[in-house]
């Protein structure tokens, strides 16, 4: 009984200091949006969030899933110490990350007209969404290397 009080009392004190600290992030988050609202004004603010509506599409596109199978794969070999079969399964991965970031830089890019003309209605033209398609291919492999640094801290 007394332990679990001590953990009742524990998982509510982390359950504060967790809300707290939500509660001040989105408190500076709000305040840095509205400063840069003021500073570039709401046009610029509208492009961001539909250039940021397709990158999220093109990312989620790009990494299909793939850092979660990293994850899993990884850590499957280190649970089992094969360590060497690790390191190239997140090789491999990165390879597929960094194939399937540039294959959605292409669509990004081929398709960069359709794409503001007929789903955002010719708001914006072309270029924000090719430095959009730029980041795609590092953000993919970021992820792997993410999820691979994951594996490797939980592992020890």
């Amino acid at each position: 009984m007394v332990i679990t009080l001590k953990r009742t009392k524990k998982f509510l004190i982390n359950g504060i200091i967790l809300t707290l600290t939500t509660l001040f992030m989105k408190s500076v988050s709000l305040v840095f949006n509205i400063y840069i609202a003021k500073r570039v004004g709401s046009e610029a603010i509208g492009v961001f969030g539909l250039v940021m509506s397709v990158y999220m599409f093109a990312i989620t596109f790009a990494t299909s899933g793939l850092s979660l199978a990293c994850t899993y794969i990884v850590s499957e070999r280190f649970a089992i110490k094969d360590y060497s079969c690790g390191i190239k399964t997140v090789r491999t991965c990165i390879l597929f990350s960094i194939l399937l970031g540039l294959s959605a830089m292409l669509i990004s890019i081929i398709f960069s007209t359709p794409i503001c003309n007929i789903w955002l209605k010719g708001q914006i033209n072309t270029i924000p969404i090719y430095c959009m398609a730029a980041r795609i291919t590092s953000n993919c492999s970021f992820f792997c290397y993410w999820r691979f640094f994951q594996c490797d801290w939980k592992s020890f």
